[in-house]
């Protein structure tokens, strides 16, 4: 975090100042301890709960369901297991994505409800399953959930189409922040884009959630331009761009 001559960058969210807007304690399994901060008009909030190891809900104190939701065992080393409305062309609730991870779209058991109960989020609560990834009886997670706010964020997906004039990612504001994921294959890496590091097209200065790796210009295929009202892949890169794979992305504007 502050080593001596080393740069860093870092993104933040502000919730409610570090004040809970609610929490409860667990009155059986399907209703967990948590507290929760909520930004309902930034489409943001965080959730800390504790696992029953049971189906259960959770409020997440916004207005809308939430399009993105990342969780992390707190007491284990497990995966960031992440919830994407647009992980899947129908029932993305039985889908989850891995924030550390190159797994597209993935069914975690035969039943597809281990990390969110095969329930879609609802405007009050978003739902837990029983695997260990996201409800351990006794364990501690965090969750962060989102959605998009008309100006500024946005989630959603695109298809790629494997030329250099990528396709049009309309966001409806000059997104300063933007995270994009393969959904639908694997062994693809997520890619992190930015304005302050990006400040002249192409933004080529990448990122990678899921790896250690330093930041660095990679080769065009995976470059972007960001635009005032969206952004646009300039490359071919499998990764970001390869024709006809279904991409998510989370963008946010300054």
């Amino acid at each position: 975090l502050n080593f001596d001559g080393d740069t860093y960058v870092s993104w933040n969210w502000k919730a409610n100042g570090g004040v809970a807007t609610a929490s409860a304690s667990e009155v059986d399994n399907a209703n967990p301890a948590y507290s929760q901060q909520a930004n309902p008009t930034a489409g943001f909030s965080i959730i800390t709960y504790t696992g029953t190891g049971a189906n259960a809900t959770i409020p997440h104190g916004l207005t809308l369901a939430p399009e993105l939701i990342i969780t992390k065992s707190r007491s284990d080393a497990d995966h960031w297991y992440t919830y994407s409305k647009y992980a899947a062309a129908s029932n993305p609730e039985q889908y989850e994505l891995y924030l550390n991870l190159k797994l597209g779209s993935y069914k975690d058991g035969s039943d597809n409800t281990r990390a969110w109960n095969a329930t879609l989020p609802t405007t009050s609560v978003f739902s837990l399953g029983d695997t260990d990834g996201t409800n351990e009886d006794g364990d501690n997670y965090v969750a962060y959930c989102f959605h998009s706010v008309e100006g500024y964020s946005k989630f959603g997906s695109y298809t790629g189409n494997g030329d250099g004039d990528g396709s049009f990612v309309y966001t409806g504001f000059s997104p300063a922040f933007i995270i994009t994921k393969c959904s639908s294959h694997a062994s693809t890496n997520w890619f992190l884009h930015d304005q302050v590091r990006n400040p002249i097209n192409p933004a080529n200065i990448n990122m990678h959630p899921n790896l250690p790796n330093v930041e660095g210009s990679v080769t065009t295929t995976h470059h972007i331009d960001i635009l005032s009202n969206g952004y646009k892949p300039r490359g071919t890169g499998a990764e970001i761009n390869g024709s006809g794979r279904i991409y998510i992305y989370m963008a946010f504007g300054s």
